[in-house]
């Protein structure tokens, strides 16, 4: 809230709240107030994409996300999701500047991979298996309800949350055949992410 108050309430109010200043861009965003929307959301943009990619250029991201879960030819590909205590904290700041600055890159992306991360871990951690295959399996329905359930609180999008996590990793249109077995699990995580967020 902080930072959403700082851009859109302080910033705009000291610019246009009367005092004159004789900068070239002040004047500009004088005669066209709208023109502050537009730069607003083009620096938070270009910010997200140049740390992104020169600082953290190895960051699990929703591409990743989606390359892992739509793949249906490898045994082994769960152990492409990385531990979410590297990745999670940088994905969430920069859907936090993305949020904060107009959503000019899209909040979802980095809320998908964050959820994402975060199911796969609990499942590493608390619903570990003998058998390989069941464990790929858990993580991979945990690695969609965690995606589902931080777009439902986050953005309350309550039906859409699991329909959009699942769709992404669809080769083709509708949802794949790997993602529908998931689809009960997203459904309810996306109520729980309805319930514990938005309370």
């Amino acid at each position: 809230k902080t930072g959403f108050n700082l851009l859109w309430n302080l910033i705009p109010n000291a610019l246009f709240g009367g005092s004159n200043s004789s900068s070239r861009l002040c004047k500009l965003l004088h005669q066209y107030p709208a023109a502050y929307i537009v730069l607003v959301m083009t620096l938070g943009g270009g910010l997200v994409a140049t740390l992104s990619t020169f600082y953290f250029p190895k960051l699990f991201s929703a591409h990743d996300y989606v390359h892992v879960l739509s793949d249906t030819s490898s045994a082994n590909k769960m152990d492409q999701f990385p531990k979410a205590r590297n990745h999670l904290l940088p994905v969430m700041v920069f859907s936090l500047l993305m949020s904060i600055s107009g959503f000019s890159l899209g909040p979802e992306a980095p809320m998908v991979t964050a959820g994402g991360l975060v199911g796969v871990s609990l499942a590493r951690k608390y619903l570990k298996s003998t058998d390989k295959k069941s464990s790929a399996s858990m993580e991979e329905t945990l690695a969609y309800c965690g995606a589902a359930g931080t777009l439902t609180g986050f953005m309350n999008i309550p039906l859409a949350g699991p329909i959009f996590a699942m769709e992404m990793t669809s080769r083709g249109t509708g949802i794949s055949s790997v993602a529908a077995k998931s689809w009960n699990a997203a459904m309810a995580a996306c109520f729980a992410g309805l319930v514990f967020v938005r309370g």
